[in-house]
Order: structure tokens, then C-alpha cells, then sequence
């Protein structure tokens, strides 16, 4: 099949899928993917002398498909600056639809938030479809409704919500309160 073909039907813009697998033990479907088009320029100097190191292997969660799991495998290019005045030795390759040192797609944040927010689902049961922790996916919640402007604490309260949850049986509970503020007057 053609590779702009699987792109688009895997649908992660600036990616290209490699291989992918069912996981036999999780039923999970497995995406291995690399970048499109790799960054090869140092990010401090901005010098093209660079050269490989290699490759460093990212797992990420991403939304469902057909009813399973899916998870990212990406194949990262590491890099090393050969310009001796540049101060960065390594690097690797960084993408806007993943962000720095995250562990799920930026569409599977936003997936994340919306069915918590809008589709008003608990956080255990949107947990559980996407194959995070209790803690990762409030947490992805709470990140996602703050840069989406959602927390803005001068503006009313329309409906307020209380979900209490048990962290660790018997041990340590978690209430997160959910603020709803009016948007028109």
C-alpha cells in the first residue's frame, strides 16, 4: 500500500506508518511510525552538520480504533551536532503533534478532555478506553481544560460537579472538582 495511503488512514499528520501488529497478550493494536520529514538541523545552532546516533523507540498513547486500544510506537532519529563551537552535543527529533516528554498524541489529550468535559464520562471509564492510569488521564483532563481557557476563575459558576475517586484502596482519595463557567451572558 501506498505510504501516503496508510498516513492518511492511521491519520497522525507528519507521520508515517511502518508496521502494525495486534499485541497478542493485550489485544492492543500496535503502530510503529516514523517521521515524515526528520528534522536533520542542530536546535541550538541550527548548523546541518549533524549525524546519526541512531534510534530511540517512544511509546505514546493515542485514541482508540475499531474498538481496541492503539499504541505508538516512534522510531525517533538521535542526532549529534558535529559543529565543535555549538554547545548541544545530541539531540532527537521532536514533533508538535506528540510535544515534549509526553506520553499520548496531542489528539489523544484532546480526546481525553472532551469525552470527560463535553461528553461528561468519568475519568476511570475514558481511562480505561485508552489504556492510561486513573491519574495520567486526570491529569491530561486538567492540563487540556487550562490551555483551552476552561479555567478561567473570574468567570461564573454555572454548575459545579464532584467526582471522589480511591487512589490506593483504603489508603489516599482524590476529589476533583469540576467547574463549569457560563460562556455567553
Amino acid at each position: 500500500m501506498d505510504d501516503e495511503v496508510t498516513s492518511v488512514l492511521f491519520g497522525l499528520r507528519g507521520f508515517t506508518p511502518v508496521h502494525a501488529a495486534e499485541d497478542a497478550e493485550g489485544g492492543e493494536l500496535v503502530v510503529t511510525v516514523e517521521t515524515a520529514t526528520p528534522v536533520l538541523a542542530c536546535p541550538d545552532c541550527g548548523g546541518l552538520r549533524t549525524s546519526s546516533r541512531g534510534r530511540r523507540r517512544v511509546r505514546l498513547r493515542d485514541i482508540p480504533h475499531g474498538g481496541r486500544r492503539v499504541r505508538v510506537m516512534w522510531s525517533k532519529r538521535q542526532r549529534r551536532c558535529d559543529d565543535g563551537d555549538c554547545e548541544r552535543k545530541t539531540f532527537v527529533e521532536q514533533h508538535d503533534q506528540v510535544g515534549r516528554r509526553r506520553r499520548q498524541t496531542a489528539r489523544c489529550r484532546k480526546f481525553v478532555a472532551r469525552q470527560v468535559g463535553a461528553e461528561s464520562r468519568s475519568v476511570a471509564a475514558v481511562a480505561a478506553e485508552v489504556g492510561m492510569g486513573w491519574c495520567a488521564a486526570n491529569s491530561v483532563y486538567v492540563a487540556e481544560t487550562a490551555a483551552a481557557g476552561m479555567c478561567d476563575p473570574d468567570r461564573p459558576v454555572t454548575w459545579l460537579g464532584v467526582d471522589e475517586t480511591a487512589a490506593r484502596r483504603g489508603r489516599r482519595y482524590v476529589t476533583t472538582w469540576l467547574k463549569i463557567a457560563r460562556t455567553s451572558d
